[in-house]
């Protein structure tokens, strides 16, 4: 078993073509609380990755759910990270097009970074659902999105980010460029 990824909330292995994300006890928590949370949220993302399949969404796949040792077994999809394709006018619209898809389908990713996107068979594959949830209000669905501006415009061109948006907004009926400038004002004020 290889370790390919170590974050706050998870660690991530590969073993024998098979993604295992275990997520990290929180030494600092209570016991019986942290069990609880621990496997209430490997439960939760295994529930989210299977609605986000159903929608015909690229996501890794849950092959088995170890809530005991708050763990998912997922199949590994081999892709390149959008880095790549940042230039890419099509394949940034189709991410932005299979994002609305997301929001469409009431799926807040809640960690959307062009690092948790890639790219194999010709489209969009999205993963890490571990921060991810469910809600119809605009307001998630724009701080998906400034998530995802923040990270496209630290590393990419506007023009990146702009592709995306356009695939967004032709696919959905939200008013959501109000509600991103909303959201960064806010942001602005905060600072």
């Amino acid at each position: 078993m290889k370790l390919i990824y170590e974050g706050a909330e998870a660690k991530v292995f590969l073993d024998k073509g098979i993604i295992i994300k275990q997520r990290i006890v929180k030494k600092y928590r209570n016991p019986k609380l942290n069990d609880k949370i621990l496997k209430q949220r490997t439960k939760a993302e295994a529930s989210i990755l299977k609605k986000v399949l159903k929608a015909g969404i690229a996501c890794p796949e849950v092959l088995k759910e170890d809530l005991e040792n708050y763990t998912l077994h997922l199949s590994y999809i081999k892709g390149e990270p959008l880095r790549k394709y940042s230039k890419d006018k099509e394949k940034l619209i189709l991410v932005g097009k299979e994002i609305a898809k997301l929001h469409n389908n009431n799926i807040i990713h809640g960690d959307l970074t062009a690092q948790n996107i890639f790219f194999g068979d010709k489209r969009p594959i999205f993963l890490d659902f571990g921060l991810s949830s469910i809600s119809s209000k605009l307001e998630d669905y724009a701080t998906d999105l400034t998530v995802l501006k923040g990270t496209i415009l630290a590393d990419f061109s506007e023009k990146t980010w702009n592709y995306i948006l356009e695939g967004y907004l032709k696919n959905t009926k939200h008013e959501i460029e109000n509600k991103i400038n909303e959201i960064e004002k806010r942001k602005r004020y905060q600072g």
